[in-house]
């Protein structure tokens, strides 16, 4: 599998948050991550007191266990799950911006302080308003219809002039319409196979991302398969509504091979 570099960076400066005295190289690899003036949001402001309020997870989490990490150059996602004490288990992911390979901005979502009280109280994070018509528009994706219904629910999320941006090979499209004709399109070139397999989902007030497993089989191209993971990561307007879209892919190689001609 072939990784964005920033992966491997990233997993080694989550795990150094578990060590309250990280040795030199983690505290190196922590140090180099943020530009001066980071923001992580609703916690701190310039790189010294992130870095600061870096070391340790959710208050009342005693155990941490980093899960994916997934990149792109723009941006790495990373899913943490957080327990406590008494069994209850929380998942959160953390949304990275870069520019020339540091961060100057990121989410936690659920927040620390949303995660630490479902800790405490062994309750569920209450859902967040946004969250039904994701979820709607994700199942929607997985089952890959297109009937009036299917379209509707699509619409809901997405804004009228929503902006798929490519990767690599893949060049993106912007416009609602434009982005389920390609939807549509990627069907039809897997012969319906192409499968969206929807994990777990996360949302705030600027940012929606789904973990999923993309399968599919080319029938023009017998024995070519794709079997990636990806985050399907969106930014949000004021109204919850999708103006922007990345994949941001496990393995982008395997993506690019699966399309070639």
């Amino acid at each position: 599998m072939a990784e964005h570099l920033d992966v491997q960076r990233f997993r080694r400066a989550l795990e150094a948050r578990k060590t309250a005295l990280p040795d030199q190289g983690d505290a190196s690899v922590v140090d180099d991550l943020f530009v001066d003036n980071v923001v992580w949001h609703g916690i701190a402001s310039g790189k010294e007191e992130v870095i600061d309020r870096w070391r340790g997870w959710a208050g009342e989490a005693t155990k941490a266990e980093v899960g994916g990490v997934y990149a792109d150059g723009l941006h790495t996602i990373a899913t943490v799950e957080l327990s406590s004490g008494s069994g209850n288990t929380v998942e959160q992911a953390l949304i990275f911006h870069l520019d020339d390979g540091k961060v100057t901005e990121f989410w936690s979502l659920p927040t620390g302080a949303a995660v630490a009280a479902a800790l405490v109280s062994g309750g569920d994070v209450p859902a967040h308003p946004y969250v039904e018509v994701f979820e709607t528009a994700e199942a929607t994706r997985e089952r890959n219809t297109f009937e009036p219904e299917d379209i509707a629910n699509i619409h809901a999320f997405l804004r009228e002039d929503v902006e798929w941006h490519g990767a690599r090979d893949i060049p993106g499209v912007k416009g609602r319409d434009a982005l389920i004709a390609l939807a549509k399109q990627f069907k039809e070139a897997t012969g319906g196979s192409l499968h969206l397999g929807m994990g777990s989902m996360f949302i705030d007030e600027t940012h929606a991302a789904s973990i999923v497993h993309l399968t599919a089989t080319r029938p023009d191209k017998p024995g070519r398969k794709l079997d990636v993971m990806e985050v399907n990561l969106f930014h949000l307007d004021e109204h919850g509504k999708a103006f922007e879209l990345w994949g941001v892919s496990a393995d982008q190689d395997a993506i690019d091979a699966f399309w070639l001609p």
